[in-house]
């Protein structure tokens, strides 16, 4: 397993869900676009959900920092991105959808910086390549 595939894979799904949530942007302005909108969110639930029970536990058990530390702020922020996707939802068909576009972009910039320049290379670091291909076989890459 190559040693640095948890940083390699998780940013390349940001970087999916980037294009995806580009795309749902500049179509909102002329066009509905709530096929893109639900396929960056349950995309972006569904990266959440890796992360929370993939990475988070071993993160949390090679540390000793269980619910605390870096995955406690990323949980928390998890819990701040769901809510705006709710709030984006509920609100796509009109004006007041787009201030909560903004937030969600200023979020989830922020909290992926701190994944790919902190969290991810620390879990690169401390896993076994056992432990990273476990992860790349429930991943199912």
């Amino acid at each position: 397993m190559q040693n640095n595939f948890i940083s390699d894979y998780f940013n390349a799904d940001h970087q999916r869900l980037d294009l995806i949530f580009d795309r749902f942007k500049s179509k909102l302005k002329s066009e509905p676009a709530i096929c893109d909108f639900n396929a960056f969110s349950m995309g972006l639930l569904k990266h959440i959900e890796w992360e929370e029970s993939l990475l988070f536990p071993k993160f949390e058990v090679k540390t000793g920092m269980i619910n605390q530390g870096p995955t406690m702020v990323m949980k928390k922020e998890h819990h701040l991105l769901k809510m705006i996707l709710k709030a984006i939802r509920e609100n796509i068909d009109n004006q007041s959808a787009w201030e909560y576009i903004e937030e969600l972009e200023d979020v989830i910039k922020n909290h992926n910086h701190k994944e790919e320049r902190i969290l991810y290379p620390e879990i690169d670091r401390l896993l076994s390549d056992e432990e990273k291909t476990n992860i790349a076989i429930e991943l199912g890459v």
